[in-house]
């Protein structure tokens, strides 16, 4: 699945806050380049990166990695609010044009996020639980 500019500078973001990649095999990691826009790898063994744009393998250098944030799917987010302690109440689309995530801590009160889709609902939760 080929993620827009603007979800990708989302999971840049969610880096910025916090949020970084395992660099596992198989994971899906982006760089941002400035002016010139984002670029989608996977992690593959042997330390190196395949670019999903290009198909070009090169060694993924240990200083390098801090420039990488990681491209996670929507049950990567939500299963990271449940390791952060949350539980998922509800995720419903009421009205088939957005989708509503509410959460919540122990006894504290209730959290919602809205977004367009389940990817974009699931950021938007795990935005609220970073910052």
């Amino acid at each position: 699945m080929w993620l827009s500019k603007a979800e990708l500078s989302v999971f840049q973001e969610l880096r910025e806050l916090g949020l970084k990649p395992t660099f596992e095999i198989g994971t899906r990691v982006g760089r941002g380049f400035a002016d010139l826009g984002f670029e989608e790898y996977c992690i593959l063994p042997g330390n190196r990166l395949q670019s999903l744009l290009t198909g070009t393998i090169t060694p993924l250098a240990e200083h390098e990695k801090d420039k990488l944030f990681g491209v996670f799917s929507a049950d990567d987010l939500l299963a990271e609010l449940n390791l952060r302690g949350f539980d998922i109440k509800s995720i419903c689309s009421p009205d088939q044009r957005k989708w509503i995530l509410e959460m919540q801590m122990g006894q504290d009160s209730p959290l919602s996020a809205e977004g367009k889709t389940l990817l974009a609902v699931s950021c938007a939760a795990i935005k609220l639980v970073l910052k």
